[in-house]
This record gives C-alpha cells, sequence and structure tokens, in this order.
C-alpha cells in the first residue's frame, strides 16, 4: 500500500467519497485505519472544502448514475476487504 501524503484528503465516509469522485476529485486509493475503518484517499485538491461543504449543506449537484456507479466501485472495495481480513 502506497504511502499516503500529508496533503491528501482521507475520509471513511462512503457517500461523500463517491461524492468526490464523481465531482471529478482523483482518488488516490484507500486503507484500513487503526479504527479498523477503511478510508478513502484523494489527491490534494483545493475545490474538496467546497464540496464536501456543498455536500452536507444540501447543495452538491452531481449526475445521479455517475453517483451510483461510484458507489457501487467503492462498495466493492469495502467488500474486497472485508474478504481479505
Amino acid at each position: 500500500m502506497k504511502k499516503v501524503k500529508d496533503s491528501n484528503y482521507r475520509t471513511p465516509d462512503l457517500y461523500l467519497a463517491a461524492f468526490l469522485r464523481t465531482a471529478g476529485c482523483i482518488q488516490d486509493g484507500h486503507e484500513k485505519g487503526e479504527d479498523r475503518r477503511t478510508y478513502f484517499i484523494f489527491e490534494p485538491n483545493t475545490d474538496i472544502p467546497r464540496l464536501r461543504g456543498d455536500y452536507y449543506n444540501g447543495k452538491a449537484k452531481v449526475c445521479p448514475l455517475a453517483f451510483a456507479n461510484n458507489l457501487r466501485t467503492l462498495k466493492s472495495i469495502l467488500h474486497m476487504d472485508s474478504k481479505e481480513g
């Protein structure tokens, strides 16, 4: 697993991660935290704070089909991780 840079954005929130992917943010991987949660890692992007705010304030707008596809992709990552241990 590659080392996470301090400037990368990490979130355990599956739906936020799917939204960020749909909004065009580049996912740089994922990792298990010490708390056993999976964290999705994104490359540094100055838009992430605004996008995160829009998401939590209900102002985010993305294509629902693309969001659903990204959500399925991330769920498959979680499922693979749970099988590996």
